[in-house]
């Protein structure tokens, strides 16, 4: 069974880095899913440079998330085009 997940935008008093619309968008080809975490390829920081470190850490949070709730990533799902659960918006 696969469920959804949707990361908190507080972790303890620590605030959710958040990323901006454009570069989501621009990250969205470079994240994969591997033994049911979201990868960011190192190939984005050609993309992104700046944001980087956020999105890392947006996933590594999300990773949490997915790992605490018990959940499933779905290997087949198409991230380009969508927004990965966690990214902030």
């Amino acid at each position: 069974m696969t469920s959804t997940v949707q990361a908190s935008t507080t972790e303890g008093s620590q605030t959710q880095p958040k990323l901006s619309l454009s570069a989501q968008k621009k990250l969205d080809p470079y994240v994969t899913v591997k033994n049911n975490h979201y990868v960011l390829g190192e190939n984005a920081k050609r993309v992104v440079s700046e944001e980087y470190n956020v999105a890392k850490q947006v996933i590594a949070q999300t990773n949490v998330t997915v790992e605490n709730s018990g959940s499933v990533i779905s290997k087949d799902i198409n991230l380009r085009g969508r927004h990965l659960i966690g990214w902030g918006c």
